[in-house]
């Protein structure tokens, strides 16, 4: 990408909005392995915050997920924090989901009908991991909370919305009212196509090589199931290579970002709405 290309990313993103109010903050980032935790981590550092971030073993079919996010982790060098809540969500949400009942299987994006929140979500699952990751900054001292949540190129998640990430800015922050501890909840990508998504981890240096989106857990990403459609129409569309697949895949099952949102109407947040770093203070 030449320079100009990434200058108009961040004024896209309004990155100034995301920058951390003073030198050494410190920020808690969810971090799942997949490509939009991680640009989300590799953005968050680079604009100065001082980063760790935080993986959650919530039933999943497979460690795979989990194995990435460790990598990535220790190829920054960055504190990492493994929470297992597998017990708790496994159970919550038994009958619900593909990702945590191994009875369901994992859809093939193709099957999966337009307007149709699939059944890879799991209910209330972004509350849940940012309440804890909220906890774990509490404990640190961290004031930035951020999160690779994307409400253009995705499935229409509830919970990777704007408006989600508003309200839970301010719940956050009612919760800890009067303590000393001041939140910032973070989604530097909301408003970003996969295709900008991986133009901007290209540009951050990224090791897509040690990355994993694929809902399935075998030797290599499946290539149809929801997250591997939308990640191959990403690469596909910045026109780079995807370092973490040997073979190359075939773009068949493509859609369209209008298609791929079609369930969610977003919105930008706006920034008199919702105070961030560097601009105001709480």
């Amino acid at each position: 990408m030449s320079m100009r290309e990434i200058e108009q990313l961040y004024r896209k993103m309004d990155v100034a909005r995301y920058k951390p109010a003073s030198p050494g903050m410190k920020a808690v980032v969810l971090l799942s392995g997949g490509m939009d935790s991680v640009v989300t981590l590799y953005l968050m550092k680079s604009i100065g915050w001082d980063v760790q971030s935080v993986s959650f073993n919530y039933g999943q079919s497979h460690s795979k997920e989990n194995d990435a996010a460790a990598s990535i982790a220790s190829n920054m060098g960055i504190d990492h924090t493994v929470v297992n809540i597998s017990q708790f969500l496994t159970v919550l949400t038994r009958g619900k989901t593909a990702l945590t009942d191994h009875k369901i299987n994992v859809p093939k994006m193709e099957d999966v009908k337009e307007g149709e929140i699939p059944i890879t979500y799991v209910p209330l699952r972004n509350p849940l991991l940012l309440t804890i990751a909220a906890q774990l900054a509490f404990r640190d001292g961290a004031s930035g909370i951020a999160f690779g949540a994307n409400a253009i190129d995705y499935s229409g998640y509830p919970d990777c919305r704007p408006e989600f990430v508003t309200s839970f800015d301010i719940m956050v922050n009612l919760a800890v009212a009067d303590t000393g501890s001041n939140f910032y909840v973070l989604a530097p990508i909301v408003n970003l196509t996969k295709a900008e998504i991986v133009k901007l981890g290209e540009y951050l240096g990224v090791p897509w090589e040690l990355t994993w989106s694929c809902y399935r857990g075998g030797k290599e990403p499946c290539g149809d199931c929801p997250a591997c459609v939308l990640r191959i129409k990403g690469f596909a569309e910045a026109g780079i290579k995807d370092a973490a697949l040997k073979n190359e895949v075939s773009p068949t099952n493509i859609i369209s970002s209008e298609h791929a949102a079609s369930s969610t109407p977003s919105r930008r947040i706006d920034p008199e709405e919702d105070e961030q770093p560097g601009e105001n203070t709480r």
